[in-house]
């Protein structure tokens, strides 16, 4: 256990201790003086022994907490001459000289006081967690109580209980769990009545209100406070942009002397019968956990190793966790397992994509609960990812580590995850139960959809997306190079020699607000491509060389009537070109690495939070495609509303909240 005498500074309550120790034997001075003129030789024999023994365990405490210190040392000489000043009063007989050295024995002792008084204080804070993977949002604070040279931090977790109408089923320590580099105190031996710490940190509420665990009653909240200064409740999760109903009001939230908040917006959900002077808007400790994380990048965990494909990382892959949670099991049961294999095998299609599957701890449980089939079919989906090295199966404690080793999360919305995810800047993409032949059933279009126009009294269409071709509505040549607009995307793409793939160059902004056929014809100008429009409002030109994009506003006469030296357009060298009633149009079998890199920027165009609801226009394999073609500078690092939802994103939390607790005990 940590003293303080690696600095030269003393806790507290060891000071207060010895402080104490020694003001009695300054005041046994008095009754001793006394005997000596009363001659009362046995009652002076009886306090010289007592106060040498004072001395002697003042002595011992001394070196035991502070060890050799200078100080110390000094002060443990002194004790030890003190000691033999008592020892020759025995001996001497004339009152005059036992005064005299009764005299010199407590001036010895008060410069013992003296020497004491000098020695600067240190505060014991204590940290009380009592599941391991909720450690994460008391680690930031430990972190500054380690730093500051004014604390000695001590972590103490301690038991919990599982109940089941109101009877206790099982009984939980997870003491050996907390991560290698965080000392643990054994809440058993810990002197926490004795020691009276500055602060004591928890982050369970809830004493004997919840349902379903509770931790000792001598560890509820109403028992703490009589041991500290300051009791100090630090929420076990982030909230988005509020307070979740069932934590605005916790009748143990009357014992605390703190309440840790995200922002000062966030106390107006609390009760009002609670002193707004109770909350500490610093942040959330979890956020300051995840960013240390990202810079770091911790270790990729040993059980991973194995089942990774190259056996030590992720390589080029990204890594996307795979959350499910319990809630949509329990609601859907073989639903649920449907779509678990359903993402499994769009996984094992997409290159470059690697599952970090993470089910909830109880997940089995629950499917056991639910019967026998659907924990077997749960049992061989596991299988099947493994034996198929589909991902890697997490079942690593710490989330945090989690989190940072993937660069995407896929999974339900019902999961405090996704939050992490969102402080570190990562995308997030949240499924459905749908499969995608239903969502194609129901009408939600995973390709392109059938383009129609009104020409005259007719009703023309264009499929281009049931036979896996492109409907381009303006072409040109320039030499060996062919340029196509696609109609929908408003993407301008060129293919070299009449053969080989199309690479996308630019995309027209604002097609996505004209309604029917946007564009009609193009060209190629003094090196510059032109697009005419149909019905969008607008020319554009686009430099070939420079790549700059520009609006024109021009005449729409004679638009795209002529090739480039003025000449009539002669339909008869179309080429590759159909013409009908409208005019011209093209269908473009458009590769592979085209059509996936112009879905991937649709995709995330579509959403600059990063964050994604499966659907319409969001289909996991959208999300695969966007991550695999993004960079890996362009997964990480867009905070988006969360820079709002905390009162800072700077990794300070921690450092905040032990600061304002020891500004209030002064």
């Amino acid at each position: 256990m940590r003293t303080g005498k690696e600095n030269g500074k003393m806790l507290k309550h060891i000071k207060r201790q010895l402080s104490e120790l020694t003001e009695t034997l300054m005041k046994a001075r008095t009754e001793i003086e006394a005997a000596i003129e009363q001659e009362k030789e046995e009652a002076l024999i009886n306090m010289l022994a007592d106060a040498q023994e004072a001395a002697v365990a003042l002595g011992n405490m001394l070196e035991k907490t502070e060890g050799e210190t200078e100080t110390a040392a000094l002060m443990i000489g002194m004790l030890e001459e003190y000691c033999e000043t008592l020892w020759k009063i025995t001996q001497e007989h004339a009152a005059e000289q036992c005064l005299r050295l009764t005299a010199e024995g407590w001036k010895l002792l008060g410069k013992v006081k003296e020497a004491l008084a000098l020695i600067p204080e240190q505060r014991a804070v204590v940290f009380m967690p009592y599941k391991s993977s909720m450690w994460d949002c008391m680690e930031s604070v430990w972190q500054a109580a380690c730093e500051d040279s004014d604390c000695v931090p001590y972590v103490v977790p301690i038991p919990y209980l599982d109940i089941q109408e109101g009877k206790v089923t099982a009984g939980h320590y997870e003491g050996g769990q907390f991560p290698a580099y965080v000392p643990i105190e054994d809440y058993r031996k810990f002197p926490l009545e004795e020691m009276h710490p500055s602060a004591i940190f928890i982050h369970n509420p809830f004493d004997g209100y919840n349902k379903v665990t509770t931790v000792l009653e001598q560890f509820y909240s109403a028992q703490l406070k009589k041991h500290t200064d300051r009791l100090v409740y630090i929420p076990y999760f982030i909230a988005p942009n509020s307070v979740y109903v069932t934590h605005r009001y916790i009748p143990s939230y009357e014992n605390m002397d703190f309440i840790v908040v995200q922002t000062e917006k966030m106390i107006e959900a609390f009760s009002q019968t609670l002193s707004r002077e109770k909350f500490l808007p610093c942040g959330n400790p979890i956020a300051d956990r995840i960013l240390r994380l990202e810079q770091e990048k911790p270790a990729i965990p040993e059980t991973w190793k194995s089942q990774l494909k190259n056996g030590k990382d992720f390589g080029e892959d990204r890594a996307v966790m795979l959350n499910t949670s319990i809630s949509l099991l329990m609601q859907q049961k073989e639903r649920f397992l449907d779509k678990i294999e359903y993402l499994f095998e769009l996984a094992k299609r997409a290159e470059g994509i690697a599952l970090v599957w993470r089910p909830h701890p109880l997940l089995h449980a629950s499917a056991q609960s639910l019967g026998e089939k659907y924990a077997s079919r749960l049992e061989h989906l596991e299988r099947k990812f493994q034996e198929e090295k589909i991902g890697v199966l997490d079942k690593n404690p710490d989330v945090g580590v989690t989190v940072a080793l993937c660069d995407a999360y896929l999974g339900e919305t019902a999961s405090s995850v996704i939050h992490m995810f969102g402080v570190a800047g990562k995308p997030r993409f949240y499924i459905n139960l749908l499969m995608a032949e239903e969502s194609a059933a129901s009408g939600v279009p995973f390709e392109e959809e059938i383009f129609r126009e009104k020409v005259g009294d007719k009703s023309v269409s264009y499929s281009y997306g049931t036979d896996g071709r492109v409907f381009a509505s303006a072409g040109c040549r320039a030499g060996e190079t062919e340029y196509y607009v696609l109609d929908r995307t408003g993407w301008i793409v060129k293919r070299e020699g009449g053969n080989g793939g199309y690479v996308p160059l630019v995309r027209i902004p604002g097609r996505n607000t004209v309604r029917g056929r946007a564009y009609r014809a193009m060209e190629v100008r003094e090196g510059k491509l032109r697009v005419y429009p149909e019905n969008a409002e607008s020319i554009f030109s686009y430099s070939l060389e420079t790549g700059r994009m520009e609006k024109l506003f021009e005449s729409r006469e004679g638009i795209g009537s002529r090739n480039q030296d003025g000449a009539e357009r002669d339909k008869s060298d179309a080429g590759s070109k159909e013409y009908d009633a409208m005019g011209e149009y093209w269908l473009l079998d458009l590769d592979d690495d085209c059509r996936a890199f112009i879905r991937a920027e649709r995709f995330q165009r579509g959403n600059l939070l990063r964050e994604w609801y499966e659907g319409e226009n969001s289909t996991v394999e959208d999300y695969f495609l966007f991550l695999k073609s993004s960079k890996q500078e362009e997964l990480k690092g867009y905070q988006g509303p969360y820079a709002m939802w905390f009162a800072n994103l700077d990794g300070s939390c921690g450092r905040k909240i032990l600061q304002a607790v020891k500004d209030s005990i002064g």
